[in-house]
């Protein structure tokens, strides 16, 4: 089986994106991508299959959808393209899977939080139980890292339970922006934490309630300004 050499593609400082990737072979073996950049988006094809269905979806049936999505089918694509022994898409996506499944297992990413799997004919996946969006008692919440645990991971959960959601994004009290809370200058929601990736190093002000935000920001003296991509 090709291996995937993860380790010879650096991590960048910025969210991760399948467009610009270039493909090439050592041998058998592809080189030019990382599991930091190709994750986050077979996570998003196993989120949206485990919801239609309420349950587990399959292996084959999250190859399928790889090889469907519009980031993830181009990038097999290219790998198809320049693969020497001119492998299917869905051979290279079963690859892929297979190396998700295995960092999963061993902890060496996130998703295995976000998701579980059954080891029983046919391997599936599903979604752990979500966060509950906020109820109007819980008006704001707040996530920042400020020198302890970090909460990367509970804003990115926020994200995916209040797609509706806003967030004040502070970084000072002159620099301040709100966003809607699937704002792509935030990434895939299912970007990880890493050096210098964590989205709560920054303090994340979050509601469904877009006057309690602009109420927030006023009793603080925080001058507010509007994400001009999302329009929140």
């Amino acid at each position: 089986m090709a291996r995937i050499h993860s380790n010879l593609t650096p991590r960048p400082k910025t969210k991760p994106t399948l467009q610009n990737i270039r493909i090439s072979f050592v041998g058998n073996d592809p080189i030019g991508f990382s599991q930091w950049e190709t994750f986050p988006f077979i996570a998003a094809v196993i989120e949206k299959l485990a919801g239609q269905t309420n349950g587990f979806a399959s292996d084959s049936e999250i190859v399928l959808g790889m090889t469907q999505d519009s980031a993830l089918g181009p990038m097999l694509a290219k790998i198809v393209a320049a693969d020497p022994k001119k492998r299917k898409n869905t051979d290279w996506a079963a690859i892929m899977m297979a190396w998700f499944s295995q960092k999963m297992s061993v902890g060496a990413n996130s998703h295995g939080k976000r998701f579980e799997r059954t080891d029983t004919q046919p391997v599936g996946y599903r979604l752990r139980e979500a966060v509950a969006p906020l109820t109007q008692t819980e008006a704001l919440l707040e996530f920042h890292n400020d020198g302890g645990e970090s909460t990367h991971d509970k804003f990115q959960d926020w994200r995916r339970a209040n797609d509706n959601g806003l967030f004040i994004n502070v970084k000072s009290e002159n620099n301040a922006m709100l966003h809607q809370s699937l704002c792509p200058h935030s990434g895939n929601t299912y970007f990880e934490e890493g050096a210098e990736g964590s989205l709560t190093n920054k303090l994340k002000i979050c509601s469904n309630n877009r006057e309690e935000l602009l109420n927030w920001a006023i009793r603080k003296g925080i001058t507010l300004k509007l994400c001009r991509d999302c329009k929140p």
